[in-house]
């Protein structure tokens, strides 16, 4: 949808395309059980200051990102088999500011949708919302692909932290980042 928004003199029309979104940016982390340090408040160098973040667990998200979606798949040299879980906890963050948790204890069971090679998508995800606005998880439970959608709003990135590995050796998280198409 197109909408005029007003006239600059006699010549100039400023329009505004309205609902548009796509993808700016997609991210696939790599994380591994023998990377699981979890975040917990106190501890030293695991408290939820800027300075404590993991750089291989952030992801900067573009200036006009509005929301995300992340979903997870493992390949067969990470020793994935249906049923086996990966357990992550999902924060955001803004400019030099704490990591704030978004969804907590997220576990991603993986079901038989065959990825990458003869790899496996995870298939059912559930955790604790903690976000100020709400975690959708769609397609859960059908072995097709799960996937966590949330808005981003104050956020300048993402902190994906790995908390367990069942069965499964590692995992690849991957980050779809949306916006506002073209403002004008």
């Amino acid at each position: 949808m197109v909408k005029k928004l007003g006239y600059i003199g006699l010549v100039i029309v400023l329009t505004l395309v309205v609902g548009a979104t796509f993808i700016n940016k997609e991210k696939v982390l790599l994380l591994s059980a023998v990377d699981a340090t979890p975040l917990d408040g106190s501890t030293a160098s695991r408290t939820y200051m800027s300075s404590d973040r993991v750089a291989g667990y952030t992801i900067p998200l573009k200036d006009r990102c509005d929301a995300v979606d992340l979903y997870v798949y493992a390949t067969s040299a990470q020793a994935v088999t249906a049923d086996d879980l990966v357990v992550l906890n999902i924060y955001g963050y803004g400019s030099g500011g704490p990591t704030m948790p978004v969804y907590d204890a997220c576990t991603f069971t993986f079901g038989t949708a065959v990825a990458t090679g003869t790899g496996l998508y995870a298939d059912t995800a559930s955790g604790t919302p903690l976000h100020t606005l709400p975690v959708i998880v769609t397609d859960s439970a059908n072995n097709r692909i799960v996937k966590v959608t949330f808005d981003t709003t104050g956020f300048e990135g993402l902190y994906i932290e790995p908390e367990t590995f069942t069965g499964v050796t590692a995992c690849n998280v991957v980050i779809r980042q949306y916006g506002i198409k073209g403002l004008w």
